[in-house]
């Protein structure tokens, strides 16, 4: 009876320590998953910024095309038209308004063209620059949540083992104090034995 006396005060001292230990991991999973928490709102913002990101993206990339359409029919044009070069501007002109006129067009012409290749060049640095953010973008989402899956599971996997710890304890407990009870009772039977052995003597 002492010794399992013992044996239970033993494992009731295993199962209070465990449960203490419960609950010291109970509060760091509390303080990892308000961790946990901000990371996921995190992560939600990352997505929406992916989303509108990729949005971005399409519509710059859908820029793109219409200014290289726009610089392809360009080219077209000038090469199907023979474009006069400054020299016979000027042997053409019928008179010095007339001259002035055709050097104006071509300036505005020349202008033109340079206006839509800096367009291109523009709309193609603007594609990269955002595929690149969008790339950032998704490498941090794809960090945290691996990080968030992570921290996730080692502190369930954590807790899983404290609470099979304590159960296990708990067990130990019980089967010792149903020990006890029976030595007990045993011990308390053998005394009545003992008790009305005595009284017949």
């Amino acid at each position: 009876v002492s010794s399992l006396a013992g044996a239970v005060g033993a494992a009731s001292r295993k199962v209070s320590q465990l449960g203490q230990s419960v609950a010291t991991l109970q509060s760091q999973v509390n303080g990892l998953q308000a961790d946990l928490n901000l990371k996921r709102a995190e992560l939600l913002t990352l997505q929406a910024q992916l989303a509108a990101a990729r949005t971005r993206l399409a519509r710059l990339e859908a820029a793109q095309t219409r200014t290289e359409g726009v610089l392809s029919q360009q080219l077209i044009g000038t090469y199907e038209a023979d474009r006069p070069d400054l020299v016979s501007v000027v042997l053409e002109a019928t008179g010095f308004k007339n001259l002035l006129e055709r050097l104006a067009f071509a300036q505005t012409v020349s202008h033109q063209d340079a206006s839509i290749v800096g367009q291109v060049k523009a709309a193609r640095r603007a594609v990269a620059a955002q595929a690149i953010r969008l790339g950032n973008l998704s490498v941090r989402q794809q960090q945290l949540t691996t990080q968030v899956l992570y921290e996730r599971n080692s502190v369930d996997r954590s807790r899983l083992t404290m609470v099979s710890e304590e159960l296990g304890a708990a067990h130990v407990r019980d089967a010792k104090a149903g020990q006890l009870s029976s030595a007990r009772q045993s011990v308390s039977a053998l005394h009545t034995e003992l008790v009305s052995l005595q009284a017949a003597q």
